[in-house]
């Protein structure tokens, strides 16, 4: 499934998509430790 992917998109479009995925989840992580320590700050 992943070979399939790089082949439609070519790796010149892949390698850029990926890092976008890492960098959305990485936010995603922050928002929600932001809100854990909200949490026990209250």
């Amino acid at each position: 499934m992943y070979k399939f992917f790089i082949v439609e998109l070519g790796e010149t479009a892949a390698y850029p998509l990926g890092g976008l995925l890492i960098i959305y989840g990485i936010f995603r992580l922050i928002r929600v430790a932001k809100k854990f320590r909200n949490r026990n700050e209250e």
